[in-house]
C-alpha cells in the first residue's frame, strides 16, 4: 500500500500506468459474479509484488486496472519513436502474463 512515507522515500509521485485488455470480437469474458471474483482474486495476487493496485474496472468485456510498480528503481521507461513499446517493468509484464494466462 503506498503512503505519504513511501511516496516520500520515492521522491514524489509515482508513475500510473493505465492497463485495459478486450476480449477478441468484444465477446464476453465474464458471465458470472463469481467469474468477476476469480478474477479480481488473480489480479491481487499476481501483482502483489510487482506493482500496487490502485484502481480497478471490471465488465463484462473487458477490464481497466491502474498500476504503479512496487520497486522506484524499476520504473525506467524504454521508449522507440516515442512509443513505450513494452511495460516498464518484466515484473509487471510477468504478473499480467499470468493473470491472463490463468483466467483463459
Amino acid at each position: 500500500m503506498l503512503t505519504p512515507t513511501s511516496l516520500t522515500e520515492m521522491g514524489g509521485l509515482p508513475p500510473v500506468f493505465h492497463l485495459y485488455n478486450r476480449a477478441n470480437d468484444r465477446k464476453t469474458l465474464f458471465t458470472e459474479h463469481g467469474q468477476y471474483q476469480y478474477f479480481l482474486g488473480k489480479v491481487r495476487s499476481n501483482l502483489a509484488t510487482a506493482a500496487h493496485l490502485l484502481g480497478y474496472c471490471i465488465m463484462p468485456n473487458h477490464f481497466h486496472l491502474l498500476l504503479t510498480p512496487t520497486d522506484p528503481l524499476d520504473v525506467i521507461l524504454k521508449f522507440d519513436d516515442k512509443v513505450m513499446s513494452r511495460l516498464p517493468t518484466d515484473a509487471i509484464s510477468e504478473a499480467i502474463r499470468r493473470i491472463l494466462m490463468g483466467f483463459t
